[in-house]
């Protein structure tokens, strides 16, 4: 966890066009006499705008990130952009939304009375980082006519992170835990912690099974529980920013469930597992669970319909098998 601290945006009129953008655990008005002091422009600078976080390390790395990925970094200088003021402001007014809590929300200090430019961040079909995730997973996997690249799509999925892109988090825990060699388990749940405290529940899912993985079956547990009352499987929207790749035949076979699933799906993985481990759920994820038992019921029936219709391979054989226990241990489970 960061410090409690402000991200400030500051000006100079002696230095037209230019911003500074940066973090202080003090009153941002002190860094901007510091600087005016130690810098020796002919006017001192004066705060824009400031926000309280409870982690400024993380709003200042998003704040950065995102300013350079739209080409506003200054050449050579970490916390100059050339960025207009307004701009600047609504970047900020994002990160508030995105990583502050109500407590520093309550704190924010608006010191301009600079108009926004009405920069649109709640678009459900594009994110910011959207275009840098699908480069890194063509890179990933080498699809289309894209080299397959993983140092590339490494790099892409961090700057993917840096500017919080859910499925970013849980490709380069899955990286980490399973494609290095040998793997890194403790790199991969750093990740999916910092997914899952952006409210990124996915996260969840595969802390759990990292810990199903270790024979951890407690954390197991708590972080299925975690899912299950999180806005993610409330509202259904695991692919809110994946819609097009998770419906998109070649990328959605590619990716799995990098492109997200819906939350009936999650609901047959956990059951699946628990089946697995000979363990029941707790009686408020049961309750949590019940009313989807309908749905639940349907969608697996219509999957044995469908791998009944299949020429009868090892891969049929298997789904069949797998799709009648599975819909017997519902049943029992969730009446």
């Amino acid at each position: 966890m960061g410090e409690i601290g402000y991200i400030y945006i500051l000006f100079n009129p002696s230095i037209p066009g230019l911003v500074k953008i940066g973090k202080t655990e003090r009153d941002p008005r002190e860094r901007a006499r510091e600087l005016s002091q130690a810098t020796g422009v002919a006017t001192p600078f004066e705060v824009a705008y400031t926000a309280a976080f409870a982690d400024c390390d993380v709003a200042e790395r998003y704040m950065h990130a995102v300013l350079e990925h739209n080409g506003f970094r200054l050449a050579g200088n970490r916390e100059f952009f050339e960025v207009p003021l307004p701009r600047a402001i609504d970047f900020l007014l994002d990160a508030k939304r995105r990583f502050g809590s109500p407590e520093t929300i309550s704190q924010t200090r608006e010191i301009s009375d600079s108009k926004s430019s009405n920069v649109n961040f709640d678009d459900s079909d594009r994110h910011l980082a959207y275009e840098t995730y699908v480069t890194a997973m063509a890179a990933w996997f080498g699809l289309g006519d894209t080299i397959q690249d993983c140092a590339e799509s490494l790099r892409l999925l961090k700057k993917a992170v840096a500017l919080d892109f859910p499925a970013a988090y849980t490709a380069l825990a899955e990286y980490y835990s399973q494609r290095l060699v040998p793997p890194d388990f403790s790199v991969a749940m750093n990740y999916l912690k910092q997914g899952a405290a952006r409210g990124h529940a996915r996260c969840f899912v595969a802390m759990a099974d990292l810990f199903r993985q270790q024979g951890n079956i407690e954390n197991f547990s708590k972080c299925w529980k975690k899912y299950f009352s999180s806005q993610t499987f409330l509202e259904d929207d695991d692919r809110k920013w994946t819609e097009k790749l998770a419906t998109h035949p070649t990328w959605a076979d590619a990716l799995g469930a990098h492109a997200g699933w819906p939350r009936i799906n999650y609901i047959q993985n956990y059951l699946d597992q628990i089946a697995r481990l000979g363990i029941q759920p707790t009686s408020e994820v049961r309750e949590v669970l019940l009313p989807f038992r309908d749905e639940l019921l349907r969608d697996l029936d219509n999957s044995l319909t469908y791998w009944t219709a299949q020429p009868r391979d090892d891969r049929a054989t298997f789904m069949l098998r797998h799709d009648h226990e599975l819909l017997d241990f519902a049943k029992r489970i969730l009446r």
